[in-house]
């Protein structure tokens, strides 16, 4: 798979080259020196500017991707490597099987309920109100696309969410995912105006990966062993960690 994308760099190099192009032109024709200014105005960012963006830049290189290199070169180390291949960054460095915190979509629906009532009950009130109305569709079968999602429906204000559960860690994580996504699109249901229910990437994913750390402290209800408890947390930590560095740690 490496390889095949390998054999492509020209061509989307060229057409990367392009479309920066392209994009420059667009830009400069509205009145805007470069297209990341012609792009702040379009999508309506005035809460923050660009050097909030290069400060944040900044920080990352300088606090979050020496802690990254640490990662991975402890993960080098286990494996007995100097490099990294394609197929060793989604693998337990030490061996270890997967990790199976449920075996069903409907316990992992139960528990996650479980996990949102120890941190507000109306959280859990707003799953429960899905699993009513029948806006969850969870597990995974032959000829069901790929991919999990959480699609606001703005008249009655419950979600409906879309995820292929197998019962993997990575699974959870996308439940309590989307569930933040949900708790989101039910609290501003009462907004008087449809569009300010769209909200920006930066805005929706805050609600969806904060918590999918604030429910770390109750992932024992769906692991019973210690170790496989702190091993979920510490994945969990240094993918979120990870996320923030993937362009400046490799």
């Amino acid at each position: 798979m490496a390889k095949r994308r390998c054999a492509d760099i020209s061509t989307l190099d060229e057409l990367f080259n392009t479309l920066i192009q392209k994009r420059t032109v667009l830009a400069k024709n509205a009145g805007f020196e470069n297209y990341r200014d012609y792009k702040f105005k379009q999508m309506g960012r005035f809460d923050y500017t660009k050097e909030s963006c290069f400060e944040f830049h900044e920080a990352v290189e300088q606090h979050i991707v020496p802690l990254v290199k640490k990662i991975q070169q402890q993960k080098l180390d286990t494996m007995g490597k100097t490099i990294f291949s394609p197929w060793d960054t989604a693998v337990n460095a030490e061996g270890k099987a997967p990790l199976k915190p449920f075996q069903s979509g409907q316990e992992m629906l139960n528990g996650t309920i479980a996990v949102f009532e120890k941190i507000n009950p109306e959280f859990a009130s707003f799953l429960k109100t899905m699993e009513k109305m029948k806006h969850l569709d969870l597990e995974s079968k032959p000829g069901k696309a790929p991919g999990g999602y959480n699609y606001p429906l703005y008249e009655t204000g419950a979600p409906f969410i879309f995820m292929n559960a197998v019962g993997s860690q990575g699974d959870l994580s996308t439940m309590i995912h989307e569930g933040g996504h949900a708790i989101h699109s039910f609290l501003t249901h009462d907004l008087e105006l449809t569009a300010f229910k769209s909200f920006p990437s930066e805005i929706a994913e805050l609600a969806s990966m904060s918590m999918e750390l604030l429910s770390m402290d109750y992932w024992n209800e769906f692991y019973d062993e210690t170790d496989d408890l702190q091993r979920a947390k510490k994945e969990q930590l240094q993918g979120t960690i990870t996320i923030l560095a993937l362009d400046r740690a490799n």
